[in-house]
């Protein structure tokens, strides 16, 4: 009785270790993240740099990449 008991905790022990091995090989599902859209990048109307259009301040249909830049393109615009 007592070989047999010893049988059944071997084979269940066994059966254990190739569940994880074969989990741990197994290939693991993609985590889908859902990305947000790449922003769009405007170009400052005074100086040129790019940057994202919601960091972008905007007066007359142009962009631009700080107020300065903005108050300094304003004034030399009739």
């Amino acid at each position: 009785m007592g070989a047999l008991l010893r049988l059944i905790i071997l084979a269940a022990l066994v059966w254990f270790v190739i569940s994880l091995v074969r989990r741990a090989m197994s290939p693991r599902p993609a985590v889908e993240r859902e990305e947000p859209p790449p922003a769009i990048m405007r170009q400052c109307a005074h100086c040129g740099v790019n940057l994202p259009e919601p960091e972008c301040l905007q007066a007359n249909g142009h962009h631009f990449c700080s107020e300065a830049h903005r108050d300094a393109w304003l004034r030399n615009r009739p």
